[in-house]
């Protein structure tokens, strides 16, 4: 995703938080992502310590729930790595958070981007489909 868009998007979840810490993850899941994003969420893992990936990949979920949710806390485990549609959930329209209807808060042009990223790219894998712990502990372990 292009740094700019990153920036508007974590600028908009700073001025208008989400109530995540009340919530139970119910938006978190599939998650598709591009090769970029993919990536991303590789380098989050990689920069987990061993305990917390064999914590998190333990956990029960319901099927499509994104692995990168720390069932516990109902937390984003690679918040930082987070992909686009996660960044705009809540603050675009046809987004929005049925706990937290803010609208449209965010920059037109951090959508577009996102969007083209896609229209670009397509997704590679969904994360709770496609992409769980056993396929993020193979490439952990590849690259290790």
């Amino acid at each position: 995703m292009n740094p700019q868009a990153a920036t508007s998007l974590d600028k908009a979840h700073e001025r208008f938080p989400m109530p995540c810490a009340t919530c139970t993850a119910e938006c978190c899941g599939p998650v598709p992502l591009t090769a970029s994003e993919r990536d991303d969420i590789f380098t989050g893992v990689a920069q987990m310590t061993q305990e917390r990936r064999a914590r998190l990949a333990s956990q029960e979920r319901p099927k499509t729930t994104c692995p990168m949710v720390d069932m516990e806390t109902h937390q984003c485990s690679t918040w930082e790595h987070r992909p686009g549609v996660c960044r705009l959930y809540g603050y675009a329209n046809g987004l929005q958070c049925p706990y937290h209807p803010v609208g449209q808060v965010i920059a037109a042009a951090a959508v577009r981007d996102v969007l083209a990223d896609w229209k670009a790219n397509g997704p590679v894998a969904v994360l709770g489909v496609t992409l769980g712990w056993a396929q993020l502990a193979e490439r952990n372990e590849a690259s290790e």
